[in-house]
């Protein structure tokens, strides 16, 4: 349903005898000038295209195999686990330490 402020437009242009409706330009957006109006056109190319070029890129990605994936994995747990382990020790010696200095 068209508002009031266009129906008024409509009516006045058919009132001049015009039958072409002005196009409404945004009002809170200044008009882009052309040179970043084709950088932007360049850049949205379209989410097909965006989803082909991914495609490309996973295929051209060396997967690791299930054993080696098994071991990389295995190897982060374990180091998670020790710097865990130790940053856990630093933090109670400095426990210790903050509790000695205030009594």
């Amino acid at each position: 349903m068209p508002s009031k402020a266009a129906e008024r437009r409509t009516a006045a242009v058919a009132k001049a005898g015009n039958t072409k409706v002005a196009p409404r330009r945004p009002t809170l957006r200044a008009p882009l000038p052309a040179g970043a109006a084709t950088q932007i056109e360049g850049r949205t190319r379209g989410f097909t295209t965006w989803f082909r070029d991914i495609r490309s890129e996973m295929r051209k990605v060396a997967w690791p195999t299930r054993q080696e994936a098994t071991k990389l994995t295995s190897v982060v747990v374990v180091i998670s686990v020790v710097v865990g382990f130790f940053l856990g020790g630093v933090d109670a010696v400095f426990s210790a330490l903050i509790n000695w200095l205030l009594q």
